[in-house]
């Protein structure tokens, strides 16, 4: 009973995890692009030094 009620709170989370994360997916994909394109500068960056 007790890992039934654990499981259900569990997917009620997930959920509203899903939620929140698709509302701020396309602001993380940026915020993904901007990264990647800062550790491109600073691979070459290192690649220069050595």
């Amino acid at each position: 009973m007790n890992k039934l009620i654990q499981f259900v709170l569990a997917g009620i989370v997930e959920t509203i995890t899903q939620k929140r994360l698709h509302k701020s997916r396309e602001r993380a994909a940026r915020h993904n692009l901007q990264l990647a394109k800062y550790a491109a500068a600073i691979r070459k960056m290192q690649t220069k030094e050595s």
